[in-house]
């Protein structure tokens, strides 16, 4: 079975206020420990932006650390007890609520939003609402899976606790889902390479069953359930 997930280019850092592609200057890791937030950045630069894997990670964070509830709401600085991140959550001009990623008076600010974090939410609904569809279509469920491969830049270094944590896979144990790279270009190598695995390819193109999530009957549904984080992260 397959599918094709409308996830909205969210997860390569377009519609991201600070969102920008992974490349020299992305903050690709991030983790807060000790009060500090600590962050990888593509390069070894100054950050410019967070890339795709980046998001994911500080929306890990911000609903281990209560900054963000299961709703996807950003919580009031009142609210939160750790000075340093009280200290981070600030309003725009709009009055729209952030949460300040860096804190270095050195390069500029780097904030995720509220609206931010809604378009991630968008995004992880529409791949685990997918995903969802495909294992009630094929009469399964995620225990019946032995191993989930995510491919690509974003799927190769994405940190798979952080996309358990904002529930973009329905609940699996992480040791089944493997980083596999560009798995396209390998693919197109070799069937160039070996016709038993090109006349293979060619046979399992013709077994695929396309499923046309837009006009599945319980689609809508399963992506508006979807949205919503998990309750409780399980990864630290």
């Amino acid at each position: 079975l397959g599918c094709s997930s409308a996830a909205g280019p969210a997860f390569e850092g377009a519609r991201i206020s600070s969102g920008m592609r992974g490349t020299n200057g992305a903050i690709e890791k991030v983790r807060y420990n000790n009060d500090k937030m600590d962050i990888e950045v593509i390069g070894n630069v100054e950050p410019r932006g967070i890339c795709g894997s980046g998001l994911v990670d500080i929306v890990s964070e911000m609903l281990r650390l209560g900054i963000v509830n299961s709703s996807g709401k950003l919580n009031s600085a009142k609210n939160i007890l750790n000075k340093d991140l009280k200290d981070r959550i600030t309003k725009d001009e709009n009055n729209v609520s952030m949460f300040r990623i860096t804190k270095n008076d050195s390069y500029n600010h780097i904030y995720l939003t509220q609206k931010d974090i809604r378009e991630v939410q968008l995004a992880k609904g529409a791949v685990l609402g997918g995903l969802n569809i495909l294992l009630r279509h094929a009469n399964k469920t995620i225990d019946d899976v032995d191993e989930i491969y995510l491919a690509g830049a974003f799927g190769n270094y994405i940190n798979k606790k952080s996309a358990l944590n904002i529930g973009l896979f329905p609940e699996i144990e992480v040791e089944k889902i493997k980083l596999i790279g560009n798995s396209s270009a390998l693919g197109a190598s070799m069937a160039l390479l070996s016709e038993d695995v090109f006349v293979e390819m060619s046979e399992l193109v013709r077994k695929i069953e396309y499923i046309e999530l837009a006009t599945y009957p319980t689609f809508q549904k399963e992506f508006i359930k979807a949205l919503s984080f998990p309750k409780e992260v399980k990864y630290s």
